[in-house]
């Protein structure tokens, strides 16, 4: 974050900021308000899923919108087949 007293993502992301790093750690309320509004903003978004949601919000999180995912190999793999992106050989 910026280090401002800021209420909202829509306050917080303003210029110079330049990227968003998030961890899967501030609440999934949070999380997705500052994920929607720097997408919004065309701010680049790095995130780190950890700790993973469950199956059902895995497959309701907006990953589209995140330019950079940075992330364990088990998470990876959880995350995969978690969205069914798993391969069945």
């Amino acid at each position: 974050m910026n280090n401002c007293p800021a209420d909202t993502a829509s306050e917080a992301l303003y210029p110079p900021i330049t990227h968003l790093v998030l961890q899967n750690e501030i609440g999934a309320e949070i999380t997705l308000e500052y994920i929607n509004v720097a997408h919004e903003r065309r701010i680049p978004i790095i995130l780190n899923p950890s700790p993973l949601p469950f199956d059902d919000d895995l497959r309701r999180f907006p990953w589209e919108k995140v330019t950079y995912l940075v992330i364990s190999e088990d998470d990876a793999e959880t995350l995969v087949n978690g969205l069914g992106l798993g391969n069945d050989t």
